[in-house]
């Protein structure tokens, strides 16, 4: 019954669309203003023998612009000095596109790009703040699941079965050193033990049970910036009861120093 009393209201209006398409109004425009099915607008056009127009006729360069008494001076304005897309334009005359484009030929106007009028959206400082704001969400949703000890104990397991663990060349020299003088460490850092911190967990590279020592060989490359999770490094063995020794990698060109500083961090600790 609805539909049938807006088939009514239409055919009420055919009127006003005979009006609009001789107008050049394409039968898709007219069908969005009356909120109907463009078969509609079509059937009525028909009813009353008008001779439908292709769809070629508005897309083609020679579509009669002059018969829509379109403001062109004003479209112009809009397009170059108040930076209204064409598309916009159109749409606020109620036209198609290939209409206005027409007018911007017709005066010489070069067309400006999709780009230019989305400006605002694609600002590299606004891209930047929201790469910023999703990676902070990404951590926070990251260190929420940390905190699940079965997430934890899942992840670290994926990681050990996904990484190469073996000793690099720095670590290599580093245990032939702690055998060789007889030092109480061992080699965990193929993943054997973690220390759970604050947002992630640590798996250290040299460990001594008892004493609780822990020997950190810092690679020159890999460490150069990370002094704030390093920082939570340390301070999660100390939270755990171990003193910690830091020995950066290219300390190592001189063994005889790294062995007194590795015993003297023994004896006064």
């Amino acid at each position: 019954m609805k539909s049938w009393n807006r088939r009514k209201d239409i055919d009420k209006r055919k009127d006003e669309i005979i009006s609009l398409y001789s107008k050049n109004f394409t039968m898709k425009n007219i069908s969005k203003s009356m909120n109907c099915d463009e078969s509609v607008i079509k059937r009525i056009l028909k009813e009353n023998n008008i001779k439908i127009i292709p769809q070629k006729f508005y897309m083609k360069n020679k579509s009669p612009t002059n018969k829509l008494n379109l403001p062109e001076k004003e479209i112009v304005k809009m397009y170059l000095n108040k930076d209204i897309s064409g598309t916009k334009i159109a749409k606020r005359f109620g036209c198609d596109f290939s209409v206005i484009y027409d007018i911007f030929k017709k005066h010489n106007i070069k067309m400006k790009g999709a780009k230019y009028f989305n400006k605002e959206n694609i600002s590299p400082t606004k891209g930047i703040k929201r790469l910023e704001e999703s990676n902070e969400k990404n951590r926070l949703a990251q260190k929420k699941l940390w905190q699940d000890n079965e997430y934890r104990e899942r992840q670290l397991k994926a990681q050990k079965r996904g990484a190469k663990i073996r000793p690099n060349k720095p670590e290599k020299n580093m245990i032939d050193l702690i055998q060789k003088n007889n030092l109480p460490f061992n080699y965990v850092g193929s993943g054997n033990i973690w220390f759970r911190g604050k947002t992630m967990s640590f798996n250290p590279d040299f460990l001594s049970k008892n004493p609780k020592y822990i020997i950190e060989l810092f690679g020159d490359y890999w460490h150069r910036n990370t002094q704030k999770k390093d920082k939570e490094r340390l301070a999660t063995y100390s939270k755990y009861g171990y003193k910690t020794l830091v020995i950066w990698e290219h300390e190592l060109k001189n063994t005889p120093q790294v062995v007194n500083k590795i015993k003297e961090f023994i004896k006064w600790h």
